[in-house]
């Protein structure tokens, strides 16, 4: 396998008819928990659809564990941001982690007693096993956000990737969902999350891209998460109370 989750050159993606991102050249690291910071409309969303093939790229490459986006996806999982979700859905908290399932299952192959089983493990991984038979309807934003990883750990995927998992979410919730990704690289995955909060990457992740429509800077955390970089990303200075970094 690729020491390499992603490698990206030369990329350029439209979305709404103007340009998002351009020109973006990143590598991140497989089995690291790595970060896509950036400021409002600097296309980090877009690029994370762009990674899943959702949407299409005008030019440049993008490749997963070394195959293309396409021929990688069963082995890619999302989630997404929680504004994106219909909560009002009439699904349990059981049948959306089900979900992960069925790129495995297809139409046609019978839900086993295995696959049951499966479900109920990946519950118990984020400490939602009681909460199977809820609506999701019902449930925090923290325990929302804890089901949908378990829709991806039921999946198995090697390469994980998430659109601010922390958003609109309280702080015991945000600590209880960095230990489960953590545990998750711990078990060999590969984790990419669109983040939003400075005052945290140093806490959270191993490897960051600071993205504005291009990438400023990429790389291990404790090289590239510098005053200056992230100047040169917003386009502000004084950022020493946010990070506290030179």
């Amino acid at each position: 396998m690729s020491a390499d989750a992603i490698s990206v050159t030369e990329l350029m993606v439209d979305y709404d008819g103007t340009t998002a991102i351009q020109d973006v050249d990143f590598n991140a690291r497989a089995q690291k928990l790595t970060a896509i910071v950036g400021p409002n409309g600097a296309g980090k969303s877009t690029l994370i659809k762009a990674l899943l093939g959702l949407i299409p790229i005008r030019t440049g490459t993008i490749s997963c564990f070394g195959a293309s986006p396409k021929q990688y996806r069963k082995n890619i999982s999302y989630v997404p941001q929680r504004a994106q979700i219909d909560w009002e859905f009439p699904a349990n908290v059981f049948d959306v982690v089900a979900m992960g399932l069925y790129g495995e299952l297809g139409l046609l192959r019978r839900f086993s007693s295995a696959h049951k089983d499966r479900v109920q493990r990946a519950l118990s991984d984020v400490d939602m096993a009681d909460f199977a038979t809820r609506q999701i309807s019902q449930l925090s934003g923290g325990q929302q956000q804890r089901v949908f990883l378990a829709r991806s750990i039921v999946q198995d995927a090697e390469l994980i990737l998430l659109d601010e998992p922390f958003g609109g979410i309280d702080a015991k919730s945000e600590a209880v969902i960095v230990d489960i990704l953590r545990s998750q690289k711990q078990n060999g995955k590969s984790i990419v999350a669109v983040h939003h909060d400075l005052s945290t990457v140093t806490d959270y992740f191993d490897d960051v891209i600071l993205l504005n429509k291009r990438v400023i800077a990429f790389g291990p955390v404790n090289d590239v998460f510098t005053k200056s970089n992230i100047e040169k990303t917003y386009g502000v200075s004084n950022l020493d109370f946010l990070t506290g970094r030179g």
